[in-house]
Formats: C-alpha cells, sequence, structure tokens
C-alpha cells in the first residue's frame, strides 16, 4: 500500500506540477521542486511510522507462526532476488544494439538462468502460501529492466515522438496546444521535462526507456493491493497480479499518457 500510494502520488504530482508551468508558460523548475522535497518529508514523517507500527501489531499477532514462516518466506526471497540480480549481470554484460532473436538473444542462458529461478521462486510461494507477492512483484517488471539496461532506449518507438515534446517544452518553457494533439495532452510530457531540468538529465531519451520499468513493478503491485479488497485469502490477490505480471511481460507498456494511466 506505502509503495503504491508513493509511486501513485509522485505521477500525480509530477504531471500537475509540470502541467501547470507548461500550459501558464511560468517555467521554474527549481521552486516547485523545493516545495515538493518538503511536502514529500512531511508525508514520510507521518506515514512511516503508522506502518511500522501496523507491522509491529501484525508481528505480535502471528509470533507463534513465525518460525514456521520463515523458511519459505526466505527461500521464496532469495531465490526472487537472486534471479532478479542474475537477469540484472546478463542485461549489464551484454548491453547493445536490439537483434532479432529480441531479448532472450541479446542476453543468452542469464535470461532464461534468472527467469527459472523467481519462476521456481513462484511455484514454491503458490503450494506454501506464503511471500507470493516477492516473485509476483519480480516477474511483474524484470523484462521491462532487463530491456532498459541492455538497450537504454525505448522499445516502442512511438515514444521518441514524445520526447520530442518533451524537448520542445524544455527548449521554450511551455506548450503551443495549436501545433498537434500531443501539445493538447502534454501532462506526461510535461512532467518529464520539469524531472529533465531539475535533475540535469540531459539526454531524456533515458527518461523514455526507464518510465516502463517504473510503472511495470508498481502496476504489479497495484493489482495485488487493491485486489486484496475483493479476493479473501493471502494468496488470490497475488495471483490476480500474477496474471497482470504474466500479460505484462509482452511489454506493451511505454512513456506514454495511456500506460501511466493504467
Amino acid at each position: 500500500r506505502f509503495a503504491v500510494l508513493a509511486v501513485t502520488g509522485s505521477l500525480v504530482g509530477t504531471i500537475g506540477i509540470g502541467y501547470t508551468m507548461a500550459t501558464f508558460h511560468i517555467w521554474a523548475p527549481t521552486v516547485p521542486f523545493v516545495g515538493v522535497v518538503v511536502l514529500t518529508a512531511a508525508a514520510l514523517a507521518v506515514s512511516v511510522p503508522r506502518d511500522l507500527a501496523e507491522l509491529r501489531r501484525a508481528g505480535l499477532v502471528r509470533r507463534e507462526t513465525a518460525r514456521s514462516r520463515w523458511s519459505t518466506t526466505a527461500t521464496v526471497t532469495a531465490l526472487s532476488l537472486g534471479g532478479l540480480v542474475v537477469v540484472v549481470v546478463a542485461a549489464l554484460t551484454h548491453m547493445g544494439d536490439p537483434v532479432p532473436a529480441g531479448l532472450f538473444g541479446s542476453l543468452g542462458p542469464g535470461l532464461v538462468v534468472g527467469l527459472a529461478l523467481v519462476v521456481a521462486a513462484a511455484v514454491i510461494a503458490l503450494v506454501r502460501g506464503r511471500a507470493l507477492a516477492v516473485p509476483v512483484v519480480v516477474l511483474g517488471g524484470v523484462v521491462q529492466l532487463a530491456q532498459a539496461i541492455t538497450y537504454g532506449v525505448p522499445t516502442v518507438t512511438a515514444a521518441a515522438r514524445h520526447i520530442g515534446v518533451v524537448e520542445y517544452i524544455r527548449q521554450f518553457g511551455g506548450t503551443n496546444p495549436s501545433a498537434d494533439i500531443f501539445q493538447t495532452w502534454s501532462g506526461l510530457f510535461a512532467g518529464a521535462a520539469w524531472v529533465a531540468d531539475v535533475g540535469g538529465i540531459v539526454n531524456t531519451i533515458l527518461i523514455a526507456a526507464w518510465v516502463p520499468v517504473l510503472l511495470a513493478f508498481s502496476t504489479t503491485i497495484a493489482v495485488g493491493v487493491l485486489a486484496a479488497h475483493w479476493l479473501p485469502g493471502a494468496r488470490r490477490p497475488w495471483i490476480a497480479a500474477l496474471l497482470t505480471a504474466m500479460t505484462g511481460s509482452l511489454n506493451t507498456t511505454y512513456f506514454s499518457p495511456q500506460s501511466v494511466g493504467i
């Protein structure tokens, strides 16, 4: 829940601030950034102690079963993170342009081994009913993460056109809605322009390459969190998230308003 609220709040705030500055041609990136830092610190000061208290209460309730749960939880977590590390290392050592065989052709056995470890963790968690969220979340974004590291550019060509709008806003300090529809629906692009200016990001194509990674992981988490309101038990909500992660591995998520909307 904390992750979902943090990511959602960040996206809403970034888009809202960027869109406001770009629409009214009041491009002053530093001023709102200072305000966001202060508000974020205040939000963390309130939410972190509250969530820690909830975790402590949950730990007291489950003290008797903690020992029996630890073995499975530790195994699932280790396999999931181990698989993620294998994929990341394979991506870091095979950086380059895409090949006809796709990501499997670029990364070779490393991708297969890494994914196999995460899938094994998911199977163990599903059978034993423990820690299913960990492998599911890893599966939800590992493909997008590997692509971002390996290629360093967006995997959907339409993202380049969107980056053009980002660069326009950075250069002229605002949008021109009469130019085209992308200038009219410019919230995401204005937010990215603000992030680029505040963060000193020269090559904004990197934003388009890495936004899908953020969206993939956070969407998987969000499905699990939301599904828990309707599906009983500890496993069923994350099975729903797993179905989302499986379809998300096709990676139709990219730097676009519709992907952020989802």
